[in-house]
């Protein structure tokens, strides 16, 4: 369009200038701040105006309370050692590059303030504090490994709120036929609870438990359970656990 315009007004020369040049000069003038308009005007951005009811409310990441953090065990052991009834030793150890942390996306919807018949979406992230306890010492026993991990269950339907709950998850790591790993969650342990409502709590806490020779005192372990799978504590991590066909393994 631009050069349309100045292809239209071409006639106007220097020689045409020298005849009429107050004109002439009124006549470049105007080009030139149209000129300059059109420039900028064409290259400018537009900008969007969204209604209220359109914006995403985007939250600040959730995760655990600062003190919810003295649940995952310290990483003083190089090694942590089991033993069956029968004297056999099973040798864990803490390995990687320590704590991970992980983020999981998650999109809720709200009435919107401005206009009731609307809804409006909210998002946030929620974070996820593990470490892993390997098994070294031999490859076919069904227990790979034991995951910590510290996490938020958050209220869904009422985002804006923040009610939520820590929770302390201790899984299992096992392999499949085909070599894959599988996770199998052995206990869950509610810590921090903000109006969260949406909870049972499955996880009991024993003043103390023998196993033979070995002892230790506030442990927790699963409810409604007549054969326990894990036996935790939260300073030392697991105590002891049992496999699928019974066997008692206690830490030494």
């Amino acid at each position: 369009m631009i050069f349309l315009i100045l292809w239209h007004h071409k006639f106007y020369t220097l020689e045409t200038c020298n005849q009429i040049n107050l004109i002439c000069l009124r006549k470049i003038f105007f080009l030139a701040l149209l000129f300059i308009y059109l420039f900028f005007g064409c290259t400018k951005s537009e900008n969007i105006i969204l209604s209220p009811c359109e914006e995403v409310i985007k939250l600040e990441d959730i995760k655990p309370y600062g003190q919810s953090f003295s649940w995952l065990p310290s990483e003083k052991d190089s090694q942590v050692i089991f033993k069956n009834e029968s004297g056999k030793e099973l040798v864990f150890s803490y390995n990687g590059p320590g704590q991970q942390t992980l983020k999981s996306n998650h999109e809720s919807k709200v009435v919107c303030k401005e206009d009731s018949s609307l809804n409006q979406i909210v998002t946030y992230q929620i974070l996820r504090n593990s470490l892993r306890l390997s098994n070294f010492s031999n490859a076919e026993f069904p227990v790979l490994a034991f995951i910590y991990e510290l996490t938020v269950l958050y209220d869904e339907f009422h985002p804006l709120k923040n009610n939520r709950l820590d929770v302390f998850r201790i899984y299992s790591v096992l392999k499949d036929q085909v070599g894959v790993e599988q996770r199998d969650l052995l206990l869950e342990i509610p810590l921090y609870n903000r109006n969260y409502d949406y909870y049972q709590d499955q996880s009991k806490q024993l003043p103390i438990v023998n196993f033979g020779l070995r002892s230790y005192s506030d442990v927790y372990t699963k409810s409604g359970v007549q054969d326990p799978g894990v036996f935790f504590n939260k300073q030392l991590g697991v105590v002891a656990f049992k496999t699928s066909d019974g066997d008692l393994w206690v830490r030494w």
